[in-house]
């Protein structure tokens, strides 16, 4: 009966280890097939803005999609958000695009090293030019380890998109996007900003877990094994 009552349990056991890895191999599945839309959205032939940010006014998904917008950027203080460069400490740079169609949005230029001067930075054009890039919601908000951003200084430790905004002198009149347009990398950069080539960043650990829970079932089984067999020559040498 004991070992009845140990069967039953490694059995229940053994199901749900079983059924959470199998979940995450469908979520692998699921999360390996989104990131191969999301490049395939990156490769494709760019769109107006206008007419993918219209797409957007509808309830259509526009993350990742790649647009081209014709505009100047405005006179106005570019933002510099943490991040890295050439895998050093460093910067993303952002600078408000004012579109021909009177949309503003802000564009992430590039990466530029923690130490670097205003004199070796590429400015921004004030020329009206054609830009092509990607869109980034990047609405996730702060992390759990991420400092409070300090807009007064310029320090934004995490993407607040609205509030990056709000400290845009952006023209009363002007449509104002949510959107990040990240740029494409240009051929030959030199003189940073740099943009770096835009890829799908969703995080796929699921084989990972799946794995694990496999790993655990297998154990669970060998452990149950070798628990039963202690058992068996434990209770042989006494009838014996």
């Amino acid at each position: 009966m004991k070992n009845a009552g140990v069967l039953s349990a490694s059995a229940a056991g053994l199901a749900i280890l079983l059924s959470l890895g199998t979940w995450q191999v469908f979520r692998l599945q699921e999360k390996t097939t989104l990131i191969s839309f999301l490049n395939a959205r990156i490769a494709a032939e760019p769109a107006g803005l206008a007419d993918v940010l219209l797409l957007d006014s509808k309830g259509e998904d526009i993350e990742y999609v790649k647009v081209t917008a014709r505009g100047a950027f405005l006179n106005a203080p570019e933002l510099r958000k943490l991040g890295s460069f050439m895998g050093s400490p460093g910067f993303q740079v952002l600078s408000p695009l004012l579109t021909d169609d009177n949309t503003v949005i802000l564009v992430d230029r590039g990466a530029i090293p923690a130490s670097a001067t205003a004199e070796q930075l590429r400015p921004p054009s004030r020329e009206p030019a054609d830009y092509t890039g990607i869109l980034r919601r990047h609405d996730k908000g702060q992390g759990y380890f991420d400092p409070e951003n300090n807009p007064a200084q310029n320090q934004w430790y995490w993407w607040d998109v609205p509030a990056m905004l709000g400290a845009m002198p952006v023209p009363a009149d002007a449509r104002v996007s949510n959107y990040i347009l990240q740029l494409l990398p240009e051929p030959d950069q030199q003189v940073p900003p740099i943009a770096s080539e835009p890829k799908a960043e969703l995080r796929n650990n699921h084989l990972g877990y799946a794995l694990t829970w496999y790993g655990l079932a297998a154990a669970l089984v060998g452990v149950t094994w070798a628990f039963l067999r202690k058992r068996t020559l434990e209770a042989q040498r006494t009838t014996g």
